[in-house]
């Protein structure tokens, strides 16, 4: 198992030119913010829309990951049939996901939070601190979401293309949704919201991926390639 971390490690970082690329794309995500923190906020409600500010989440953010994420992944089909093993060929995937994934957030999230300790000169108060971080994990699980999401789609029809324009379609949707006043789960994060109902959406967004991964899993066990 440790020799297909390897493998896998291996393979990310044969494509690393493109994976640097992409990191300066999120890292520049959260350089926007320079303007919203520092000219525009007067509140803490304004500072926290400064930092997940939905519009560029939508149209930068969530679209790279989603591209990113299959382009960095390798999806090989063909190795189930020479390792036999269909769960090696799902963690495999998974793996170069996540992975590419965590990347983009980590660019993006630690760029955010620079720029918010400079905006507080070190003293941040706490009540939004706590709200960032959590706003921090709510949107790593929807990258996870949307990334669990294609991948799903990719097994399901073996055609990357096709997986790729679904989700961002979805991503589309729920969007236009939110900005006429529906909760959709996926954009709650771009407001100000209590600790309890914070959480609480955590959880239903961790069911959900967890929900889309059990499927995808016995989609590569059952479904002939």
């Amino acid at each position: 198992m440790n020799n297909i971390w390897l493998q896998e490690w291996g393979r990310l970082w044969a494509k690393r030119k493109l994976l640097v690329i992409i990191l300066l794309i999120a890292i520049g995500c959260g350089l926007k913010e320079i303007f919203d923190l520092f000219i525009y906020a007067t509140n803490f409600e304004s500072l926290y829309e400064g930092v997940f500010d939905r519009f560029l989440i939508h149209y930068v953010f969530l679209p790279l990951t989603i591209v990113a994420g299959s382009v960095m992944t390798q999806y090989r089909l063909g190795d189930s049939f020479i390792c036999q093993k269909r769960s090696v060929l799902y963690y495999q995937t998974c793996f170069q996901n996540i992975m590419t994934t965590l990347i983009i957030w980590l660019g993006w999230s630690l760029v955010s939070i620079v720029l918010v300790l400079i905006r507080f000169q070190l003293h941040v108060p706490v009540e939004f601190f706590i709200a960032n971080v959590l706003g921090f994990i709510y949107l790593l699980l929807v990258q996870l979401l949307f990334v669990s999401g294609s991948l799903g789609i990719y097994f399901l029809l073996n055609n990357k293309v096709v997986s790729v324009m679904t989700m961002l379609i979805i991503n589309i949707g729920i969007f236009e949704a939110s900005m006429r006043g529906v909760s959709t789960l996926i954009y709650d994060f771009s407001t100000l919201g209590g600790v309890s109902v914070r959480v609480g959406q955590l959880l239903i967004l961790i069911s959900l991926i967890t929900i889309l991964n059990l499927l995808t899993y016995w989609l590569v066990l059952k479904r002939e390639f």
